[in-house]
């Protein structure tokens, strides 16, 4: 019989080496694996309240598991690091329980059912803050870091307008588009702000540093930060395609405020629409070399909106 608190454990281990290794593995892969971590004699046992110790010799024996159980993939060379691992391993629990963060392992309740469905939903969640937002209707705003006036006073009101309905905003934290949403419904006035923040590292230094301000504003008003990686991880260029997966995972409605023609915005409106999401794009003047992302968007077919008001008054929030 599986034990959960063992499986639990077990993709906690396998999360770190992914999030070292680059390489995800379906949570649905660890759960006959798990049937050969019988023995632990860790049943029961809290995470804060394991050592270091403990941390290394879970690692050794999970590696162990992998090489025999798993097929061959860079999890099994991160797993190899096993000092390394538990360091990383030990150091997030340990700074989650200090500061209050929740860790959600894919099947637990508080884990988001419609991210839990994606192709290659993160193993570990950690939530920092009101968890009670997840619980709200969600729209997720995104769009360039570099917006135009007109995209960043659209982003702000389409932020404004949904927290205003009671939906909880979803979006990067980024310059421009993003952090104008979350803008949008800390105007709002509503308390707690209904604002859920994913960030691309860990939480020991949220990017960008020069939203610094607005994240702080965020956390006293009472927002949900997230994210996929251990807590003293700082976020490369290559974690923010990776972490729009979440973006986009977490709601059933994405809107696009503008996007160029290579722009994590447009990545995040394909990884929605290949979730099955609702995509909304912004219209902008055709001449606008900055939105061509946003004309390839609508030419193929999805929703268009002129103004946030716009798209309130025609009933869609």
């Amino acid at each position: 019989m599986i034990d959960e608190h063992e499986l639990r454990l077990l993709k906690m281990v396998v999360h770190a080496a992914s999030q070292q290794a680059y390489h995800w593995l379906h949570p649905d892969t660890l759960r006959d694996a798990c049937i050969l971590l019988q023995g632990l004699q860790l049943r029961g046992v809290a995470m804060d309240e394991l050592s270091l110790r403990d941390w290394h010799a879970l690692v050794l024996m999970v590696a162990a598991l992998c090489k025999d159980a798993l097929p061959p993939s860079p999890l099994g060379k991160a797993l190899q690091q096993s000092e390394l691992l538990a360091k990383l391993l030990h150091g997030h629990i340990q700074s989650c329980a200090r500061h209050g963060a929740k860790i959600v392992v894919w099947g637990d309740r508080l884990y988001p059912a419609r991210l839990r469905a994606i192709p290659d939903p993160p193993l570990v969640l950690t939530l920092l803050g009101n968890t009670a937002l997840l619980e709200l209707p969600r729209v997720s705003i995104v769009g360039s870091r570099k917006a135009s006036p007109r995209g960043l006073q659209e982003s702000f009101a389409l932020g404004r307008i949904a927290a205003q309905r009671g939906w909880a905003v979803v979006s990067g934290g980024a310059y421009g588009c993003d952090i104008a949403a979350h803008r949008g419904a800390l105007s709002a006035s509503v308390s707690p702000v209904p604002a859920i923040a994913v960030f691309a590292g860990g939480f020991s230094s949220l990017h960008p540093r020069g939203n610094a301000a607005a994240f702080r504003e965020l956390w006293q008003q009472g927002a949900l930060f997230v994210s996929e990686r251990l807590w003293h991880t700082p976020c490369r260029p290559c974690d923010f395609p990776v972490r729009n997966r979440i973006i986009a995972g977490l709601s059933p409605m994405l809107m696009v405020m503008e996007a160029g023609e290579r722009s994590g915005a447009l990545l995040t409106a394909g990884l929605s629409l290949n979730q099955g999401a609702e995509v909304w794009v912004l219209q902008h003047p055709a001449d606008d070399v900055r939105t061509a992302g946003s004309q390839r968007l609508i030419a193929a077919g999805a929703h268009s909106f002129a103004t946030a008001s716009v798209w309130q008054q025609e009933g869609q929030a």
